[in-house]
């Protein structure tokens, strides 16, 4: 009688034509891990990515272009998953938007659309695949949230509060998930660069600003390591850790002084973008596809 093939496992990244998803593509890969791509729909950049990993490491990689902004789009991506009867042991959710500006100069439309893609995507994407990580020996969910996530931020105040949800949502998933096979990591990256365009936004921010960035090649490989060794929390960055220690030691209005000075100086008008992983809120408060790369989480 011969022996059953193991079925083979999948690592599940969303966001994943840029940035860090891309990244985190790259070193999954490396690692030998199977991929399951998914992100907005490209003219095909999605699919060579894919074809390009699959013949430089020897493994199996597959691509769902969809946007992660429509509400429907998790179930479309589960029933893909069991049409094909791929089995997930890795979700990484990394697909994300965010803006800078006042916050009465964007419409509610527009504020729906980032909760959509930062809030429930994520979380619908994790409660579809949960049994099916379960059913593996071992099995990993990484969240990507940001620095964001530990201030309350004056002219980011939905985009910090949706990251600060992320970041509440995995570790309270992890203790209860403590007991099964299933670890929950949650990444909390600082300004991570991918062009002198992203450099020069991080730089009007302050002059130290540029310290505390990372590039997403960086980020990716620290949190892959991470992940796999089932740890909590990664945060990017002595400089980074040290930001949210110090932030602590200050009153809370200082805190917020100090941040409004810093993002809202030239961004208390209209809004402008921040492009997180492959998607961007853009003009007349839509979200529509751009090619533009990361600025930060």
């Amino acid at each position: 009688m011969k022996p059953t093939l193991a079925k083979p496992t999948f690592t599940l990244i969303t966001g994943a034509s840029a940035g860090i998803g891309k990244a985190m593509a790259e070193r999954s890969a490396a690692l030998g891990q199977n991929l399951l791509l998914v992100a907005l729909p490209d003219n095909g950049e999605l699919s060579s990515i894919a074809n390009s990993l699959a013949a430089k490491y020897g493994i199996e990689a597959y691509c769902f272009p969809i946007d992660l902004a429509h509400s429907e789009a998790p179930e479309q991506i589960w029933a893909w998953i069991q049409h094909q009867g791929f089995g997930v042991n890795v979700l990484i959710n990394n697909a994300g938007v965010g803006a800078i500006g006042a916050f009465e100069n964007a419409s509610v439309a527009f504020y729906q659309q980032l909760i959509q893609l930062n809030i429930m995507a994520l979380v619908k994407l994790t409660h579809l695949l949960l049994p099916e990580l379960k059913s593996h020996p071992k099995a990993h969910i990484l969240n990507v949230s940001s620095l964001a996530a530990f201030f309350n931020m004056p002219y980011k105040i939905i985009y910090a509060a949706s990251k600060h949800f992320v970041y509440a949502f995995s570790r309270a998933l992890r203790v209860e998930l403590s007991n099964t096979s299933v670890s929950v990591t949650v990444l909390c990256p600082g300004a991570v660069i991918t062009n002198p365009v992203i450099l020069e936004r991080v730089r009007q921010v302050s002059p130290w600003a540029e310290n505390l960035a990372w590039y997403p090649e960086a980020v990716a490989d620290l949190a892959i390591r991470q992940m796999l060794r089932g740890k909590a929390v990664v945060i990017p960055g002595l400089l980074n850790r040290l930001t949210i220690w110090l932030s602590w030691c200050l009153p809370t209005g200082l805190r917020l002084q100090i941040l409004s000075y810093l993002f809202g100086r030239k961004h208390s008008t209209a809004p402008t973008i921040l492009p997180i992983s492959t998607h961007i809120p853009i003009a007349n408060d839509k979200l529509t596809e751009s090619t533009s790369p990361t600025f930060n989480h």
